[in-house]
């Protein structure tokens, strides 16, 4: 009991800084709206889409209210219907009227619908990318979709969009052309990463060669990655450094201990 407590602590501290990325990634999202010649050149619109971009970048996560509840309910339904297919439209409705009426922006509505629309559909994308996964195909399938390739958070895109909005905010420069580079270079490392993850998963099937569901798992160091291996009798589990596979133990299911692949994911 008091392991799996230990457990659920530092996965509900690790959402909690997902969130400050969300948040900081909808302050870059709104400086890259300054691409669009009218966000630029209206103060008053530039401040209206940062905070549809912002509330947009963190909508998704209001399912937080169920905390209440418990830390287990909480951990079982966060990124369940707050993200899924019809909620990416939904909350950018929510957002870009309620942003419209308390600016007085309406002839600019469907502008903010799309900036919140992006901030929404950036938080769900990034969230599939990590362990923990997200039910974003609901309401057709309650299937957690996680393609590991995240830790939870990103040291590396952290730095990378903070040291851009520093340097925005407080030195000044084109932000429509700091963001354009910054998000490049964000998709790019994400691109590596899935290339580095695929192939990790293929040195673990090559190392046990059994049947089953094989699960490479990032951390905080790019090079370090955990894995879990499912088999119809027993879970390996270990990790690899610097591309070196190295086996931690074994659980025979006999044990007792049996859970469907990562649905839900840590329950």
């Amino acid at each position: 009991m008091g392991q799996s407590c230990c457990c659920e602590q530092k996965r509900l501290g690790g959402i909690d800084m997902d969130t400050g990325s969300h948040l900081l990634l909808g302050v870059t999202l709104g400086g890259l709206a300054h691409l669009s010649p009218s966000v630029a050149s209206d103060p008053a619109l530039a401040q209206a889409v940062m905070a549809a971009t912002v509330i947009g970048s963190n909508a998704p996560d209001f399912d937080t209210v169920v905390r209440v509840k418990g830390a287990t309910t909480y951990i079982r339904y966060h990124r369940g219907i707050t993200h899924s297919i019809p909620a990416l439209f939904l909350w950018p409705a929510v957002i870009s009227l309620s942003v419209s009426a308390f600016s007085g922006l309406w002839a600019h509505l469907m502008l903010l619908y799309l900036w919140a629309f992006l901030a929404v559909v950036l938080h769900v994308f990034l969230d599939m990318l990590n362990t923990y996964g997200v039910q974003c195909l609901r309401p057709f399938s309650q299937r957690w979709v996680h393609l590991d390739i995240l830790a939870i958070f990103e040291p590396f895109l952290f730095v990378l969009h903070a040291g851009a909005a520093v340097r925005w905010l407080f030195f000044g420069g084109e932000p429509g052309t700091i963001f354009s580079i910054v998000y490049l270079a964000s998709f790019g490392y994400i691109v590596g990463r899935a290339c580095h993850h695929q192939l990790l998963v293929r040195r673990v099937k090559d190392r046990f060669g059994l049947d089953g569901a094989y699960h490479v798992i990032p951390g905080f160091h790019p090079f370090y990655w955990r894995f879990v291996v499912e088999t119809d009798r027993h879970f390996y589990t270990g990790k690899v450094e610097y591309q070196r596979v190295r086996e931690l133990n074994v659980v025979s299911l006999k044990m007792g201990w049996r859970k469907k692949m990562w649905n839900p994911p840590f329950v």
